[in-house]
């Protein structure tokens, strides 16, 4: 929670300089990119940080510390040979992308960097679950504030050298690349630095064709599903400027106000979900022990009650201080109030928004991984609908984007809730479905795709 907490404290001091040096317009070009860096970032991994952590766990556990070392080596060597290919394919294709893709040519320099940050951030996922899965979170804490100091820092230097806001974009993509060469090497002096770094290999029988079949395998519905969370949040950052053209904005105007409500005010407004994934966390395994003991079901009951309680009551209580403080909040960390009207209207579904962490980690637990893919799904369709109907001049262009944010999340909030409930049931009213289901498969925890 510490190093979730700081990374959320460090993204926001990022954005706060971005705003006060450079202008919304420049933040609002910066969140036209950066979605979809982290887009191609989860079509290049595949999933298989995530099955990379559980394997190695499984492994460790069972004294084959060697073998968790090579589906290391094989995880890196995949998806270093992916990260060339997209990266050479993205370079090549950058002003083309710039002007069909995003429809504004500006944003076409800073693209130049994005190609950098996605080899190393994505060679630095796999080490980040290697170290994950024999549960030493110290690299990863490290090399997070490693990558953070170095981002805060050079996107400072940089933003004063430049005063056009394509320019001011640019350096800020420049600063993320710079910061994820940072935090890699500090992963790779770890590597360096144990002492079990190195490991026999003679030992091992596997063979690796079937091993990496295995792996992809599991790891192919966990890439499908935080690809269509990543997919969503870049059809709303590419259709929402264009949808705002058509209500008379400006381009500019269209890029500063996608600057202010998607990169000042939506984060303050989902900065204290970083207190319910802890929750959400404890109850994965809570869920599977639970199986065919009815005293264990019984407290997991409990429990969720508990987190559901919980999640709704820091709904309520953010939603009083944020649609109290909300402009004084945006004042105190850009240096302007002008989020501050939307930081109110969002706050407006956290009673409810908070509560589908708690149902996707449950129906994590009960590895219902393909129900999550579902969810998602059916919400990213409704949500892009719903941007695309509201954001019209008849519902005030960008208010109408808010009300069908609001919709979105309180939408995927329900649907969520209710798949969780009736996935709840069918394992846990069902003694033999309850064995089975959390037997067959190794625990692989899906991120939760919404912001």
């Amino acid at each position: 929670m510490v190093s979730s907490l700081g990374v959320w404290l460090a993204m926001f001091a990022n954005r706060a300089i971005i705003v006060r040096l450079a202008g919304a317009e420049a933040l609002g070009l910066y969140q036209m990119v950066f979605p979809a860096y982290r887009l191609i970032a989860t079509i290049v991994t595949i999933g298989l940080p995530t099955v990379l952590t559980t394997l190695v766990a499984d492994y460790i556990s069972r004294g084959t510390a060697e073998e968790a070392e090579r589906i290391r080596r094989i995880a890196a060597a995949v998806i270093f040979v992916l990260s060339i290919g997209a990266s050479i394919l993205l370079w090549s294709l950058r002003d083309w992308l710039a002007a069909h893709f995003f429809a504004d040519s500006r944003v076409s320099t800073a693209l130049i960097f994005m190609p950098l940050a996605l080899i190393f951030s994505c060679e630095a996922a796999v080490l980040q679950a290697y170290y994950h899965g024999r549960n030493n979170m110290k690299p990863f804490a490290v090399s997070q504030g490693v990558e953070q100091v170095v981002r805060i820092g050079l996107t400072m230097v940089l933003l004063s050298k430049f005063q056009t806001a394509p320019l001011q974009a640019a350096a800020a993509m420049a600063a993320s690349a710079a910061a994820e060469i940072a935090g890699f090497a500090a992963l790779v002096l770890f590597r360096r630095t144990e002492a079990d770094a190195a490991v026999a290999t003679s030992s091992i029988k596997t063979a690796t064709a079937p091993l990496l079949r295995n792996m992809i395998a599991l790891s192919l519905p966990l890439m499908f599903s935080g690809f269509v969370g990543s997919a969503l949040h870049m059809a709303n950052v590419v259709l929402v400027p264009r949808r705002l053209f058509q209500c008379g904005y400006s381009m500019g105007q269209a890029t500063k106000a996608m600057g202010e409500l998607f990169g000042m005010a939506q984060p303050i407004v989902f900065f204290p979900q970083v207190l319910v994934y802890p929750a959400a966390s404890a109850l994965l395994p809570l869920i599977s022990a639970a199986g065919g003991n009815p005293s264990k079901e019984a407290d997991l009951a409990k429990k969720l009650r508990k987190a559901y309680r919980g999640a709704v009551g820091l709904g309520i209580v953010s939603l009083v201080l944020l649609y109290i403080g909300g402009p004084q909040i945006a004042q105190a960390l850009y240096g302007t109030a002008v989020a501050g009207k939307y930081i109110k209207m969002l706050a407006l579904a956290l009673p409810c928004a908070f509560t589908g962490v708690i149902s996707i980690a449950i129906l994590n637990g009960l590895r219902k991984n393909t129900t999550v893919l579902l969810v998602t799904f059916l919400d990213a369709v409704v949500e892009t609908g719903l941007l695309y109907a509201l954001t019209q001049p008849r519902f005030g262009g960008l208010n109408g984007t808010v009300a069908a944010t609001l919709a979105g999340w309180i939408f995927f909030a329900s649907v969520a809730g209710v798949a969780a409930y009736m996935e709840y049931r069918k394992v846990f009213y069902s003694p033999a479905r309850a064995a089975a289901a959390l037997r067959s498969s190794h625990q692989v925890v899906a991120a939760n795709p919404r912001p």
